[in-house]
């Protein structure tokens, strides 16, 4: 999770957490005034194939789990 100024485009800079940015931002809003703010999460999905081959059959046992 980051967070980003939609003022100045100043960034928090990426966090495991969403209390590390959240704090950037109250404290950013403190020093500069500006309200408004952009929180970016990004998350992961990894798929992989049950069965390779290139059958009908394989193509509808995939699996898809996502990346913790």
């Amino acid at each position: 999770m980051e967070a980003e100024c939609t003022t100045c485009d100043d960034s928090s800079g990426a966090a495991d957490d969403a209390k590390q940015p959240e704090v950037w931002c109250l404290c950013h809003a403190n020093q500069t005034g500006h309200t408004g703010f952009r929180m970016i999460i990004t998350s992961f999905f990894r798929a992989s194939m049950s069965n390779a081959g290139t059958s009908a059959t394989a193509a509808r046992s995939r699996t898809a789990t996502p990346d913790a």
